[in-house]
C-alpha cells in the first residue's frame, strides 16, 4: 500500500495559480480561521464563489472529501 498525502496529490496536479485559488477559496469559507470548514461554511462559500450547488451535492462533497485534510496544505502555501 502506498501512502500518499493530500499535499502530494495537490502539488502534482495543480499549477501554482490553481493552488493559490484553492487557498483563497478555502480562506473565504473558513470564516473562523480555524483551518477547517464545516458543511455550512462550504455551502455559503460555494454560493459566494458563484456556484449554485444543490444541497445533496454539498453533502456529497463533504462525504467524499475530508475538508480538514486540506488545512495542512493550505497552511503550507504561505
Amino acid at each position: 500500500m502506498v501512502d500518499i498525502s493530500c499535499e502530494q496529490v495537490i502539488a502534482e496536479h495543480l499549477t501554482v495559480e490553481e493552488a493559490a485559488g484553492l487557498k483563497e477559496g478555502f480562506q473565504l469559507m473558513d470564516t473562523n480561521n480555524r483551518g477547517k470548514i464545516n458543511i455550512d461554511e462550504l455551502r455559503v462559500g460555494l454560493h459566494k464563489l458563484g456556484h449554485q450547488v444543490p444541497e445533496s451535492d454539498v453533502q456529497a462533497l463533504m462525504d467524499a472529501v475530508s475538508i480538514t485534510l486540506l488545512s495542512p496544505f493550505i497552511s503550507n502555501l504561505y
